[in-house]
């Protein structure tokens, strides 16, 4: 069966590809010395009720908006 996409405002049609893959297995635990980490200092006061971000080294993060002050806020996307 074919699948079709149609444009509600003119009309016009496509097929739709789809393409399935098989999803990554489960993902495999990381042991972290917290012993090693750091932590900031100064955090503003407006921040106080926002959560926060636990990074370590290898860690990718998207960030979405970064203020003057050098905060940010974000998504981490890999660990």
């Amino acid at each position: 069966s074919t699948m079709m996409q149609t444009k509600l405002s003119t009309g016009f049609q496509r097929d739709v590809r789809r393409i399935v893959e098989n999803a990554p297995g489960p993902k495999q635990h990381r042991k972290v010395n917290l012993g090693e980490s750091l932590i900031g200092k100064g955090q503003p006061e407006e921040l106080a009720g926002e959560p926060q971000m636990v990074l370590v080294k290898g860690d990718v993060v998207q960030i979405s908006t970064q203020r003057p002050d050098g905060w940010a806020f974000g998504t981490k996307l890999h660990h």
